[in-house]
């Protein structure tokens, strides 16, 4: 029963996120009230504090992500985007909702920065790039920008109201990520 409370405390809060994207936080008696529990119910047995709330959903939403990164072997030396594209889009589509909180509400300002940290060390273990390319910017730099540049894909795509399944999705993805920023533009 408690892991429903907290999952039902949680959908509140991402809930009244999305109805006021720009409000930065909630009392607890308006996430209680919306989870249909008492606002001590959360203080005795679940949550201090709407903080406690934010990181317990950043778990849920990192946990099976985390895990697909984990599971990537880099001797593989299969693509990592068809690696992204075949795993983690599904699990990206799974916690759509949550996503969607996370990156197009104010509910998480620190939201960016966390996702940027936990796969930049993902990617400064899992990626290699191109040696030419790292004489144009060190290597922690281009890390940093095809991490950001995947993100940013992900969040376009999965903030939709409706998002494209990852299965349709998964062409686009791959093209995006194969076109040249500078072939991306009209002149």
């Amino acid at each position: 029963m408690a892991r429903n409370t907290r999952d039902a405390i949680v959908e509140a809060l991402i809930d009244l996120s999305l109805e006021h994207p720009y409000k930065s936080s909630f009392t607890m008696k308006e996430i209680a009230d919306r989870a249909g529990i008492t606002r001590q119910s959360i203080y005795r047995k679940h949550f201090k504090n709407q903080g406690e709330i934010i990181s317990y959903l950043r778990e849920l939403v990192n946990r099976d992500v985390l895990k697909i990164y984990q599971e990537y072997d880099p001797n593989s030396r299969i693509n990592p985007y068809l690696y992204v594209a075949d795993h983690a889009l599904p699990v990206f589509y799974q916690k759509r909702k949550m996503l969607r909180c996370l990156f197009s509400t104010s509910i998480d300002p620190l939201w960016h920065d966390f996702v940027m940290k936990t796969y930049f060390r993902w990617g400064a273990e899992s990626l290699s790039p191109k040696r030419e390319m790292i004489a144009v910017a060190s290597g922690q730099d281009m890390i940093s920008l095809l991490i950001g540049v995947t993100l940013s894909i992900i969040e376009v795509w999965i903030c939709k109201e409706n998002p494209l399944p990852p299965d349709k999705f998964k062409e686009i993805f791959l093209k995006l990520v194969q076109t040249p920023f500078y072939d991306m533009l009209q002149v």
